[in-house]
Protein backbone atom coordinates (compact mmCIF):
# COMPACT_ATOMS: atom_id res chain seq x y z
CA UNK A 1 0.00 0.00 0.00
CA UNK A 2 1.27 3.71 -0.92
CA UNK A 3 1.33 6.06 1.67
CA UNK A 4 1.67 10.04 1.08
CA UNK A 5 4.55 10.96 3.26
CA UNK A 6 6.12 14.36 2.08
CA UNK A 7 4.63 17.54 -0.21
CA UNK A 8 7.34 19.63 -1.37
CA UNK A 9 6.84 22.69 -3.03
CA UNK A 10 8.78 26.28 -3.01
CA UNK A 11 5.60 27.57 -2.20
CA UNK A 12 5.52 27.20 1.77
CA UNK A 13 1.84 28.01 2.82
CA UNK A 14 0.38 25.88 -0.31
CA UNK A 15 2.67 22.93 0.66
CA UNK A 16 1.35 23.57 4.34
CA UNK A 17 -1.67 23.27 3.38
CA UNK A 18 -1.36 20.76 1.26
CA UNK A 19 0.29 18.42 4.03
CA UNK A 20 -2.15 19.22 6.11
CA UNK A 21 -5.40 18.03 3.85
CA UNK A 22 -3.14 14.61 3.32
CA UNK A 23 -2.21 14.12 6.36
CA UNK A 24 1.75 13.89 5.57
CA UNK A 25 4.59 16.33 5.89
CA UNK A 26 6.08 19.07 3.99
CA UNK A 27 9.32 20.90 3.01
CA UNK A 28 9.99 23.46 0.49
CA UNK A 29 13.26 21.71 -0.43
CA UNK A 30 13.71 17.80 -1.51
CA UNK A 31 16.58 17.37 1.40
CA UNK A 32 14.37 15.97 3.92
CA UNK A 33 11.73 13.53 1.88
CA UNK A 34 14.93 12.20 0.25
CA UNK A 35 17.22 12.00 3.78
CA UNK A 36 14.10 9.82 4.86
CA UNK A 37 14.39 6.50 5.33
CA UNK A 38 10.81 5.87 4.93
CA UNK A 39 10.20 6.85 1.53
CA UNK A 40 10.89 4.64 -1.34
CA UNK A 41 10.24 6.64 -4.43
CA UNK A 42 10.15 10.53 -5.79
CA UNK A 43 7.36 11.25 -7.77
CA UNK A 44 8.70 14.51 -9.66
CA UNK A 45 5.26 16.67 -11.42
CA UNK A 46 7.36 20.11 -10.93
CA UNK A 47 8.24 22.52 -13.59
CA UNK A 48 10.05 21.25 -16.38
CA UNK A 49 13.55 23.39 -15.74
CA UNK A 50 13.43 21.51 -12.74
CA UNK A 51 13.08 17.75 -14.05
CA UNK A 52 16.58 16.88 -14.41
CA UNK A 53 17.99 18.16 -11.21
CA UNK A 54 15.04 16.69 -9.28
CA UNK A 55 15.46 13.29 -10.85
CA UNK A 56 19.55 13.00 -10.23
CA UNK A 57 18.92 13.90 -6.44
CA UNK A 58 16.38 11.56 -6.10
CA UNK A 59 18.63 8.43 -7.68
CA UNK A 60 21.69 9.60 -6.13
CA UNK A 61 19.04 9.06 -2.55
CA UNK A 62 18.67 5.66 -3.68
CA UNK A 63 15.30 6.74 -4.58
CA UNK A 64 13.20 5.52 -7.41
CA UNK A 65 11.57 7.77 -9.40
CA UNK A 66 8.52 8.48 -11.51
CA UNK A 67 8.92 12.07 -13.31
CA UNK A 68 7.05 13.54 -15.89
CA UNK A 69 7.99 14.11 -18.85
CA UNK A 70 10.46 15.35 -20.18
CA UNK A 71 13.52 13.75 -17.87
CA UNK A 72 15.83 16.71 -19.58
CA UNK A 73 16.33 18.92 -22.91
CA UNK A 74 19.37 17.14 -24.15
CA UNK A 75 19.90 13.64 -24.96
CA UNK A 76 23.55 13.15 -22.81
CA UNK A 77 20.93 14.62 -19.38
CA UNK A 78 18.82 11.35 -19.95
CA UNK A 79 21.23 9.18 -20.65
CA UNK A 80 22.88 10.04 -17.53
CA UNK A 81 19.56 9.61 -15.59
CA UNK A 82 19.15 6.48 -17.22
CA UNK A 83 22.85 5.11 -16.20
CA UNK A 84 22.19 6.29 -12.90
CA UNK A 85 18.96 4.67 -12.14
CA UNK A 86 20.27 1.26 -14.11
CA UNK A 87 24.01 1.70 -11.77
CA UNK A 88 21.56 1.64 -8.54
CA UNK A 89 19.39 -1.04 -9.71
CA UNK A 90 16.29 1.97 -9.05
CA UNK A 91 13.39 2.16 -10.86
CA UNK A 92 12.50 5.19 -13.22
CA UNK A 93 9.69 5.82 -15.25
CA UNK A 94 8.86 8.98 -17.37
CA UNK A 95 5.46 9.28 -17.48
CA UNK A 96 2.87 11.45 -19.66
CA UNK A 97 0.22 13.00 -18.16
CA UNK A 98 -3.15 13.96 -19.70
CA UNK A 99 -5.10 15.82 -17.54
CA UNK A 100 -4.62 19.46 -19.58
CA UNK A 101 -5.67 17.16 -22.67
CA UNK A 102 -9.16 18.72 -24.41
CA UNK A 103 -10.38 14.90 -25.11
CA UNK A 104 -9.74 14.31 -21.34
CA UNK A 105 -11.22 17.75 -19.81
CA UNK A 106 -13.88 16.71 -21.92
CA UNK A 107 -14.99 13.22 -20.33
CA UNK A 108 -14.12 14.79 -16.82
CA UNK A 109 -16.90 16.97 -17.79
CA UNK A 110 -19.31 14.26 -18.66
CA UNK A 111 -18.13 12.07 -15.78
CA UNK A 112 -18.47 14.85 -13.21
CA UNK A 113 -22.52 15.91 -14.99
CA UNK A 114 -23.08 12.70 -14.53
CA UNK A 115 -23.30 11.81 -18.09
CA UNK A 116 -21.29 8.44 -18.08
CA UNK A 117 -22.04 6.90 -14.42
CA UNK A 118 -18.73 5.91 -12.74
CA UNK A 119 -15.50 4.73 -14.22
CA UNK A 120 -14.01 1.47 -13.61
CA UNK A 121 -11.10 1.93 -16.62
CA UNK A 122 -10.42 4.44 -19.43
CA UNK A 123 -8.09 3.11 -21.90
CA UNK A 124 -7.03 5.90 -24.70
CA UNK A 125 -4.69 5.64 -27.61
CA UNK A 126 -3.26 9.35 -29.11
Amino acid sequence: VARLAWVVDVDEPRAAHLAAEMGCQWSASLEAPLADPAVDIVIIASTTDTHFSFIIQSLKAKKAVFAEKPISHTVSEVQEAVDLALEHNLPFVCGYQRRCDRNFVALKRQVDMGAIGQLKVVKSCS
